[in-house]
């Protein structure tokens, strides 16, 4: 396989909305022939070929990869969010109490 090959998509299940991924590898790359990349604007993972790959040479390799998730949102989003939802709670408890 040449350099940059596409060996195996990895889609990452549980994500949330405001959240990135990035892959890395746990161990089984430690002769760096594959790399790991970011795909679907953070949300996924490929596999990709870091070197040349010979099969006659090594038959097999046994990868493991970790996922570490990222906010996306910088400090000022959440600022204005937690805003937002301050102001929708006491807008709520003020419909509640009058209703009382």
């Amino acid at each position: 396989m040449a350099v940059g090959t596409l060996v195996q998509p990895l889609d990452v299940v549980n994500q949330e909305v405001d959240r990135r991924v990035t892959c890395f590898f746990v161990s089984g790359n430690e002769d760096l022939k594959f790399a790991l990349r970011t795909v679907n604007d953070g949300k996924d993972c490929e596999l990709v070929t870091n070197a040349i790959i010979d099969r006659e040479t090594k038959a097999r390799y046994d990868l493991s990869v970790s996922v570490r998730y990222t906010n996306t949102r910088n400090k000022r989003q959440a600022s204005e969010y937690m805003s937002r939802l301050l102001k929708m709670r006491e807008r709520f408890e003020f419909l509640s109490s009058a209703t009382c």
